[in-house]
């Protein structure tokens, strides 16, 4: 499908990007582009939400809760399941995985009482994804699948290369790298008809994890170089420069190339740094650690071990935290300092505790959430019953009424005649 963009087009596209970069609120947004009607201002607060959700994601999510209470305010259903679920998006990208499950839930219940087919596969895509990131795979599939089938069942095109990605990841993920595959090049091919070189270059980075997964080094290698000078000329937002620093980094790390996998790291670290994305840097910086105690210098590994404890100071993500702190364990242990070894193994105890019962309560969360949906649809299905109930019990008391009229029609039609012969 070829895109034509008028000169038009292509100046307000401008207008509304340089807007959104320096506009502070959505309420500037707004009064920005001059947008008075709640209708418009829904459709503008939406599309707006969905474009930003990488290059702004905090204007993105203020948008979007401005137009789902909007779509509330003005009881216009289908909007607010559709911006429920751009919420749910951003929150998961944030971490905020109990807020992003909540919104997805509604944009799924209301779709579906809507008989929304498209809203709803972009929920049940959203929840396989929740699923992914939390590691409910079983129930990442079921849910990415049902996306899939039901995008197919339209012919959605963009919706189906997003569950395609989807449970391409979610294979990956689980180390089924030879099934993830078609989904991933089905992805591709989709993205390439829609014109998205943004999303294809999503794709095309996921079919890099794949082959890297199946041990096939130079197919990676070259995929992922391919999308880092695409990058340089298109600055894409949905992966960071940062992260395609670090899989090349991997491939050589994987080959035993360990000068060249610090130099893609020392990247990698250096992009995050600008980015402020501390879970990324403390990942990058073990990664190091690790590089630098192999080839045996200590003073490189000690640079970044100190660059791990200053960032991990009030961070709170226990799983990335442990394997950082398991490296520096490690660390410590190979290099026989058996005082820090001995008091960061203790800490990893207590974290791996914290792990645990963060995967018990978040699991007992999320089966909640599964069951409040399942009780909705029931509830639902039970007033649909009561309805059709209501219509098969009008059926039968209209026909009974018919009865009744006709006995009443013949038993007068008798009187009549008997009353003519008695007259005889």
């Amino acid at each position: 499908m070829k895109m034509n963009i008028s000169a038009k087009q292509i100046i307000y596209l401008l207008l509304f990007y340089a807007i959104s970069l320096f506009a502070s609120s959505v309420d500037s947004l707004l009064s920005a582009n001059n947008i008075k009607s709640k209708g418009e201002q829904l459709n503008f607060l939406m599309d707006f939400c969905f474009n930003n959700r990488h290059a702004n994601p905090n204007l993105a999510l203020e948008a979007g809760l401005k137009a789902y209470k909007i779509a509330t305010d003005i009881g216009d259903t289908r909007a607010q399941a559709k911006s429920a679920n751009l919420v749910s998006v951003i929150y998961r990208s944030f971490g905020n995985y109990e807020i992003a499950f909540s919104y997805n839930i509604r944009a799924a219940k209301i779709s579906q009482a809507n008989s929304d087919t498209i809203t709803l596969a972009f929920a049940k895509n959203n929840l396989g994804h929740l699923y992914r990131v939390r590691g409910f795979y079983d129930k990442a599939i079921s849910e990415a699948m049902a996306a899939y089938n039901l995008f197919n069942l339209v012919k959605n095109i963009e919706g189906i290369a997003f569950a395609s990605i989807n449970l391409g990841y979610i294979y990956i993920d689980i180390g089924k790298y030879s099934e993830s595959i078609p989904y991933i090049q089905e992805a591709i091919k989709l993205r390439q008809q829609l014109g998205d070189k943004e999303a294809e270059s999503v794709a095309l980075f996921a079919l890099g994890d794949a082959n890297l997964g199946l041990k096939q080094f130079e197919k990676a290698l070259e995929i992922y170089n391919r999308i880092l000078e695409s990058y340089k000329s298109e600055s894409f937002k949905a992966i960071s420069i940062a992260n395609i620093n670090a899989a090349i980094g991997k491939v050589y790390l994987h080959k035993n190339e360990l000068f060249a996998a610090a130099r893609y790291y020392e990247t990698a670290l250096s992009e995050s740094e600008k980015l402020g994305n501390k879970k990324d840097q403390i990942g990058f910086a073990a990664n190091l650690i690790e590089i630098y105690d192999k080839l045996g210098d200590d003073s490189k590994a000690e640079i970044y071990l100190n660059r791990i404890l200053a960032l991990i100071d009030g961070f709170h993500e226990w799983v990335p935290l442990s394997s950082a702190l398991r490296v520096i364990h490690k660390h410590y242990n190979n290099k026989g300092n058996i005082d820090k070894a001995f008091y960061y193994s203790q800490v990893l105890n207590v974290i791996g505790d914290s792990i645990t019962s963060q995967s018990k309560r978040e699991s007992i969360e999320s089966m909640s959430l599964v069951f409040e949906n399942k009780r909705a649809q029931e509830e639902d299905q039970q007033i649909k019953n009561d309805k059709k109930g209501e219509i098969e019990y009008s059926w039968v008391y209209a026909v009974l009424i018919f009865f009744l009229i006709a006995v009443i029609i013949v038993l007068s039609i008798k009187i009549r005649s008997s009353k003519a012969l008695s007259s005889l």
